[in-house]
């Protein structure tokens, strides 16, 4: 059995810096399943697929200070933190630097996953059984993203100070073993154990490797 998915939304939300739509998805998946019975005590399903996404800088908006409502300072609170109160005010619009995280490799998120999963089922002589499940997952990722929400430069000198990308590649291997009594027993057991594997790199490029495009 073989199945593929592909998804795609373009975006809907204007960055106002460069103009472009940020928001948009992007999968791709393919993933294949084999079944083999040879013999009716002996039951194998093997299943992989590959997973591939990138989707844009997700779409974040920071609310401005003008509109704050409550709690302004005064005289008798000159340290007082102003708030909103109320329905946040939405707005179609963003500004992001989305456009100094493209010139470094990109804004968003993009995911290469693979995956698979082997299944083994086995009736011995006198009904004992043997279950084993296997499987593994790697990840390698790639993200980038204004953490400021608004494109927002403390330092005129460091254009783009709180953007970030960073870089992380994991995976996992687990392997279940299961030995079971046969069912029909009064005093049925099952005895088995689990190992799992995990790793994790994980990368974070500097702030300063970005810069304002001429």
């Amino acid at each position: 059995m073989i199945g593929a998915g592909y998804y795609d939304y373009g975006g809907e939300y204007e960055n106002t810096r460069d103009g472009s739509t940020v928001g948009g998805l992007e999968t791709k998946d393919l993933t294949g399943r084999l079944y083999w019975t040879p013999t009716e005590n002996l039951d194998v399903s093997l299943k992989l697929g590959v997973q591939s996404t990138d989707d844009g800088h997700f779409p974040i908006y920071l609310q401005p200070r003008t509109l704050n409502n409550c709690c302004f300072r005064t005289p008798a609170a000159p340290r007082a933190r102003e708030y909103f109160i109320g329905e946040a005010q939405l707005e179609q619009q963003v500004t992001l630097f989305t456009d100094l995280l493209d010139a470094a490799g990109g804004a968003g998120t993009r995911l290469d996953r693979q995956l698979a999963a082997l299944d083994i089922d086995w009736t011995l002589p006198g009904g004992y059984s043997i279950h084993s499940i296997t499987g593994y997952i790697g990840d390698e990722m790639e993200r980038g993203f204004d953490s400021s929400y608004a494109a927002y430069d403390p330092l005129p000198f460091a254009p783009g100070s709180f953007t970030i990308a960073d870089e992380i590649e994991q995976s996992d291997l687990s392997q279940e073993l299961r030995f079971s009594s046969p069912a029909d027993r009064p005093v049925r057991w099952t005895l088995g154990g689990l190992l799992l594997r995990w790793r994790l790199r994980r990368g974070c490029r500097k702030p300063g490797v970005f810069r304002r495009q001429q």
